[in-house]
């Protein structure tokens, strides 16, 4: 259904893929083959940005950023896999003819070749949820993320990129992740801001038990 649509995108999806390889050099350059496989390991699952979205619940001024945190992470897995990457079932790039890919467009290939659809790219996907949602709950909760969240912006991006040096994504892919992720932080907000009432009513005893009881640094 969509195969003339990415069709038409591969000459673009092509050309990034050899700026990649011309720029970088992935599979003969082994200190930016170590950084980006490092790098992309933390898109995996999404388990990092729940990490991040958990530690977020435990200080009360957090709280509220690590709820959006975790809004959108959900929100990610019901629409990139459970809907979107079935819908579209793009071909990952080495399941389309690699060894004609590879001459053309110099595509790496330098990691596991996962093998679930390409389109959008879970990883990049999960990255920006986690990243924008700490961005949007942080501004939610009438604070700034600061360096920390434009740190997580800038890591998400690195994740998005590190798909396509490592050969296991499209360029296009990696920017519908992008516009993914986002989305569903945005939507998590959404969600937060209906539930308001029932946030504050359960968020209530835990903020007077944390502010009792707990650590200077969780209050």
């Amino acid at each position: 259904m969509f195969t003339s649509l990415f069709h038409f995108f591969l000459p673009i999806d092509g050309a990034a893929a050899q700026w990649a390889a011309q720029v970088f050099h992935p599979g003969s350059n082994p200190f930016w083959d170590s950084v980006f496989s490092f790098i992309t390991r933390f898109g995996d699952g999404g388990v990092f940005w729940v990490a991040l979205g958990l530690l977020l619940l435990l200080p009360n001024k957090t709280r509220k950023a690590g709820c959006v945190v975790l809004g959108a992470m959900a929100l990610d897995v019901l629409l990139t896999n459970g809907l979107l990457k079935h819908l579209f079932n793009r071909p990952r790039p080495y399941d389309i003819d690699f060894a004609a890919y590879a001459r053309d467009y110099l595509y790496p290939g330098l990691t596991h070749k996962p093998g679930d659809a390409s389109f959008p790219s879970g990883h990049t996907a999960a990255s920006f949820a986690g990243a924008f949602g700490l961005l949007f709950g942080a501004r939610l909760a009438g604070k700034k993320a600061g360096f920390l969240g434009w740190a997580m912006v800038a890591l998400a991006a690195l994740v998005g990129f590190s798909r396509l040096y490592l050969g296991v994504h499209y360029l296009t892919d990696i920017l519908a992740g992008a516009l993914v992720g986002v989305l569903c932080a945005l939507l998590a907000v959404l969600c937060l801001r209906l539930l308001e009432p029932l946030y504050e009513k359960i968020n209530a005893p835990v903020a007077k038990f944390v502010e009792k009881h707990a650590p200077k640094v969780l209050k």
